[in-house]
């Protein structure tokens, strides 16, 4: 099945349609008109010489005083005459009464004409021939000398010239062709430029498209383009600031309610009533880490870039981040949590990456049982960096893994009440920094190795800290 793309109208096919097939046809009707421009002084160069023969016989027609005509051809003027390597010379020398006098008795004379001598294509013997007739008056009357001579020669002449005038047309035709495809991309080039200006910004990338190398036809469409990118500019810095505004809103009272359950669980005498609270405190932190997770995949979908432009990023910088902040809830789970961490830099965006250790190091934290063991490791695969968490846990079904990385789904191991967002969020994290989101098995074929392989970087140098 054809492709949109490939069923897309071409301005170049275009183009190229519209001038290569008139210069074609107008090159074709050249060569023809060429060849019969020039196929005719060459015939009657031929005619020419032989009426010359013709001529030539005439003068060798005496008449005495009592009219008897003398058509005798002297030996040397008739080899002169039928000698001829490529063509056969027939001539016959025809009294008044139209008697033979010399020659092939039996060919044919060229009808009378305005001109003398005449010219006429005849078939003689089976092939076709040119005579010229010469009619001499004399003293005893008209005597008629023709002169006739097969077509070999003219016939060679014709095909040299027609294939020689088809070659040198040929060749001006592919030269033109060339001219007009170079003539062709030249004229496109700044359209060819505009698109691969286009196809290396990001998607979030809203500068307005330059104007000083595009052509007048296509400055108008520009400036549409741009007048549509400085609106999706403006609704984008808008809804950011949504965003921010939503993130500032809904986590200020949300500490609050927590603090606030904090202190009643403490003040609160009554066992049975402090469970419940308890049970109100853990629904109030899923509702607070969902809402912290929906706000930053909402940040990181619309225009993440705009947060700050891509910097070098040291991954093992970021992991040893989030290690310490949970380092307190790992102790108190009774699980094991470790790295190692080799400078590893990337070109991305710190928060969003830190997002996303957070995330994987919260799952890892979730289905690693008491006694378990999590590593966090960050280094170079050859040129590539990467950042892996290792864990112990009841690990991901090969079958699953693929369906993981989706909003809201979790897996049939899945404990706890979780939103399923988390592995959303660095798949999407992943996606925006061109890194691979790669589940595997852990060590052993035990538990989870969740491995973020990012592309090779230009320098690979590790940031001042």
């Amino acid at each position: 099945m054809n492709s949109p793309a490939s069923r897309a109208a071409s301005i170049r096919r275009r183009l190229l349609t519209l001038l290569i097939v008139p210069v074609s046809v107008a090159l074709l009707v050249g060569t023809v008109g060429d060849y019969f421009s020039s196929i005719r002084p060459i015939r009657d160069a031929y005619d020419q010489g032989l009426a010359d023969a013709a001529l030539a016989l005439a003068l060798n027609i005496q008449v005495d005083a009592e009219q008897h005509i003398d058509a005798h051809v002297p030996n040397e003027a008739l080899t002169l005459l039928r000698t001829d390597l490529a063509d056969t010379i027939y001539f016959r020398i025809a009294s008044p009464d139209h008697e033979t006098l010399a020659g092939d008795p039996d060919l044919p004379e060229a009808p009378l004409a305005p001109f003398n001598p005449s010219h006429q294509t005849v078939t003689y013997r089976g092939a076709p021939i040119r005579l010229a007739t010469y009619r001499d008056p004399t003293r005893a009357g008209v005597v008629t000398v023709t002169v006739g001579e097969t077509l070999n020669k003219r016939t060679g002449v014709r095909s040299r010239l027609w294939s020689t005038a088809l070659a040198l047309d040929l060749v001006e035709m592919l030269a033109l062709l060339a001219c007009v495809w170079i003539a062709v991309r030249l004229a496109l080039k700044p359209l060819q430029g505009l698109g691969d200006e286009l196809a290396k910004r990001s998607a979030t990338d809203l500068k307005p498209l330059p104007t000083q190398s595009v052509p007048l036809e296509v400055l108008p469409m520009v400036a549409r383009l741009n007048a549509l990118l400085k609106t999706l500019e403006s609704s984008s810095q808008a809804e950011r600031q949504f965003l921010e505004s939503a993130a500032h809103q809904l986590r200020t009272p949300l500490a609050g309610m927590l603090a606030q359950l904090e202190l009643l669980i403490e003040d609160e005498p009554d066992a049975s009533r402090r469970d419940r609270l308890s049970l109100t405190r853990e629904s109030a932190q899923r509702l607070s880490r969902t809402t912290h997770q929906l706000l930053a995949l909402a940040r990181s979908e619309h225009g993440a870039y705009a947060f700050g432009d891509l910097r070098p990023v040291d991954l093992a910088a970021i992991a040893t981040e989030a290690i310490a902040a949970d380092l307190s809830r790992s102790s108190a789970a009774g699980i094991d949590l470790g790295a190692e961490l080799e400078p590893a830099t990337v070109q991305g965006i710190e928060w969003l990456l830190g997002e996303a250790v957070r995330n994987l190091l919260d799952n890892a934290l979730t289905y690693t049982p008491a006694g378990g063991l999590i590593t966090v490791r960050t280094g170079h695969d050859g040129r590539e960096p990467f950042l892996e968490i290792l864990d112990s846990g009841s690990g991901i079904c090969p079958s699953e893994r693929a369906l993981v990385p989706e909003r809201f789904y979790r897996g049939q191991q899945s404990r706890g009440s979780g939103s399923g967002l988390g592995l959303a969020i660095v798949a999407d994290v992943a996606r925006r920094h061109e890194a691979r989101l790669q589940i595997d098995d852990g060590p052993g074929g035990l538990g989870t190795r969740i491995r973020l392989q990012f592309p090779a970087q230009p320098d690979g140098k590790i940031p001042d800290r």
